[in-house]
């Protein structure tokens, strides 16, 4: 009898625990599984194994290059109200990745809060290391193309996969 008791009134206090936790600051977070508002990372993509970056001289021209520890390959994600994000360069955090023009190539340009300046992010579960994700612009990927990182409808494609690995201990959501 008295081993009931003492379980029931463990799993009373467990759920007691988790609707405290549920209500709390932390659970109502709108980050992505895996990613935090405010942190740094490395943006590799899938496909090519190369890293995002931006130009060191300009800071404009968004490519993909071999790693480097340079804060021209770390972006910082900052969430909007709407659950979007801006993700801006930690070289210039005045640079945030913009869609530019009718190519839809991805450029680092100075923010102005224009909805050419925000992505949704969302998680890959299924087919990739952990720490992968899809980053959209509208209906758009964006997508490795070469050495370039511009927009594509292509999203099932593993080019459009992006691992963010944390600029301090390695792949996001591990």
């Amino acid at each position: 009898m008295y081993r009931s008791v003492s379980r029931l009134v463990c799993v009373l206090i467990s759920l007691l625990f988790l609707f405290a936790f549920a209500h709390s600051g932390f659970a109502d977070s709108q980050d992505v599984k895996g990613l935090s508002n405010g942190s740094s990372y490395y943006i590799k993509n899938s496909s090519g194994m190369k890293y995002m970056v931006g130009n060191a001289s300009t800071l404009t021209t968004v490519s993909l290059s071999s790693f480097s520890e340079s804060n021209n390959f770390i972006w910082i994600l900052e969430r909007t109200n709407n659950g979007l994000y801006y993700i801006k360069s930690k070289a210039n955090p005045n640079r945030v990745l913009t869609v530019s023009g009718s190519a839809l190539i991805i450029s680092a340009r100075n923010n102005n809060n224009n909805t050419n300046q925000t992505f949704t992010i969302s998680r890959v579960t299924t087919g990739v290391e952990k720490g992968t994700y899809k980053i959209k612009h509208g209906s758009q990927y964006v997508v490795r193309n070469s050495n370039s990182v511009s927009l594509s409808g292509l999203g099932a494609h593993r080019n459009a996969c992006w691992c963010f690995e944390t600029s301090y201990k390695g792949n996001a959501d591990m």
